[in-house]
Parts: structure tokens; sequence; C-alpha cells
């Protein structure tokens, strides 16, 4: 099995559909609808890699990048931000996390950039 993803994501269907990408390309994907409950997760089985929403009610992604700094979680975790506004690069340098992706994005080129991500 793949690296184990943690995907975080308040949008059910997104969630679902990066969940089936990633699996087919042999993830080990687990799925939270929002920042408390990927706390949760992050704690009883810390993954490799968190892909993860900006725009989230309750918990939003820089909250949630905040408080896994605070909980002293984040060490060596990479994060990789979805965003839909354009600026996905620039929000992931200044939050800290590793990479910055747009929605809607390729699916082909979304999992090479894992991929190299994971592979750094």
């Amino acid at each position: 099995m793949g690296a184990h993803v943690l995907v975080v994501d308040d949008e059910p269907d997104l969630r679902e559909a990066l969940q089936d990408l990633l699996e087919l390309d042999g993830y080990d994907v687990r799925c939270a609808e929002g920042g408390a409950e990927a706390l949760e997760q992050v704690q009883t089985a810390r993954p490799q890699l968190i892909i993860l929403d900006l725009m989230m009610p309750q918990m939003n992604g820089e909250e949630f990048l905040a408080e896994l700094e605070r909980r002293d979680l984040r060490r060596g975790i990479l994060i990789l931000i979805l965003t839909a506004d354009g600026s996905a690069r620039a929000k992931a340098a200044r939050l800290g996390a590793d990479m910055g992706i747009a929605k809607p994005f390729d699916s082909a080129v979304f999992l090479e950039e894992i991929a190299r991500l994971i592979s750094r």
C-alpha cells in the first residue's frame, strides 16, 4: 500500500472523488469533512500527506494548520493546500505548506505533483 494520505474537505463529492482517484493510484486514503475531525485522525494515525481545503466552515484550513502547530503535530507531515481562488502557491508559501494546487485541476497533473512531493 502507498503513502497514507488524509483528505480534508467539506465538499462530500470532491472528498469522495479525491479518495477514489488516490486509492486507484495506490495510496492509503482517509477522509475528514473538517478540521476538528482531521485533528482527531492525525492524532490516531499520522498521515504522510494532508490534502487540505482552505475554505471550510467551523475550523478552516488556516485554523487547522495553526492548531496542528499548537499541538506539535505538524512535524513530518507534508501539507498540500487546495483552493479555488487561483493563488494556491502563494497561499501555500504563506502558510508554510509544502505545495498549493488551484481547483479545478487536471487529475493526471494532480497525481504527478503528489508523487513528486512525497518522493522529495
